[in-house]
């Protein structure tokens, strides 16, 4: 049996230790592996696809950033992801379960003992189309406007660690933006979809729900009225970072995306109320009037301000056009 572990670190980190920690708990369970290393730090944006030249049992990815964008062939086999970064999302949902918060070290050797058990649970993709991209597989979210925001600008500020999310924050929120667009989606009531034309796709499932960009939605999306937003974000995973759970209700396997979106008109300090709450899965009780929430099947966004930053699980894509659909179960995560 071989098992892939793909370690992507900067040399220069102080967190290297993790690496050795990760092989002691590896070494001793695992007879036979493939060890990448990149010794230089990757660019901000990865493609991992399954080798064809391994019959990998398992993938490990560990990784500072996290960043990877999911291609055609990277659900053949497990995952387990472990992140020593400040306010990487991915290890907690193997992890949803422990009772307190655990260090970046104890989560390692935590996700380490998960590799080890090797139980396997259902995760859903997102499909995502973009103009003129290939079509990408979002595992955590997708995001537009505040969020996005935040999350790019405040790399100048990563020095300061998990607070550069909270600098990022109050910086945008003194000069907060106002975004047009068309935003629509497929909600997950609708059981019986319209039948539309498959998308093409070069590789695995194809999407059902969507019909190309540059033609008319069916008649059973909902299209949101108004046109002037201050984020939209769609999760798909419970936690959009480590300390904010974004998506309470959200499992691994749920088959549907928790779609938020705010409208503009709200001020700075319910805002930042929102994410305050964010922190403990409270945001939805805020009763915030500006706020919405509900469960998809798919999406269409139509971004219409010509300037302005997407992500997919966190990393810049094309900015323009793009839909969405969830597949539900498609890939296989280690969470012990």
């Amino acid at each position: 049996m071989l098992w892939l572990i793909v370690l992507l670190e900067n040399k220069s980190s102080s967190k290297l230790r993790f690496s050795c920690r990760l092989h002691q708990v590896v070494l001793q369970d695992l007879l036979t592996f493939c060890f990448i290393h990149f010794i230089h730090k990757p660019p901000r944006t990865c493609c991992y696809e399954a080798s064809p030249h391994y019959d990998a049992a398992t993938s490990v990815l560990y990784d500072g950033d996290g960043v990877f964008v999911m291609k055609c062939r990277v659900w053949c086999s497990p995952i387990i992801v472990s992140s020593p970064g400040v306010s990487n999302p991915g290890p907690r949902e193997p992890l949803s379960s422990v009772a307190s918060p655990v260090s970046s070290e104890e989560l390692l050797v935590s996700c380490g003992f998960l590799l080890c058990k090797g139980l396997v649970s259902r995760m859903d993709l997102v499909s995502i189309h973009l103009s003129s991209s290939p079509r990408l597989f979002s595992f955590l979210s997708l995001a537009w406007g505040f969020v996005a925001d935040v999350d790019i600008e405040s790399e100048k500020y990563r020095h300061v660690g998990a607070a550069r999310f909270t600098v990022g924050t109050l910086v945008r929120l003194a000069s907060l933006r106002v975004y047009k667009g068309k935003l629509a989606y497929l909600p997950a009531s609708s059981l019986t979809p319209a039948p539309v034309l498959a998308t093409k796709a070069p590789a695995g499932p194809p999407d059902s729900l969507l019909v190309p960009l540059d033609q008319p939605l069916p008649a059973n999306w909902v299209v949101v009225p108004e046109e002037d937003f201050v984020l939209m974000l769609a999760m798909y995973q419970s936690h959009l970072a480590e300390d904010l759970l974004a998506a309470p209700d959200a499992a691994l396997d749920d088959g549907v995306i928790h779609l938020f979106y705010v409208r503009a008109g709200i001020s700075r300090t319910a805002l930042l109320r929102l994410f305050l709450a964010m922190e403990k899965g409270a945001h939805l009780a805020t009763n915030c009037q500006h706020l919405v929430h509900t469960k998809v099947r798919a999406l269409r966004l139509e971004p219409y301000s010509p300037k302005g930053i997407i992500t997919v699980d966190g990393e810049v894509v094309e900015y323009g056009p793009l839909q969405a659909e969830v597949h539900g179960g498609l890939s296989r995560l280690i969470t012990g």
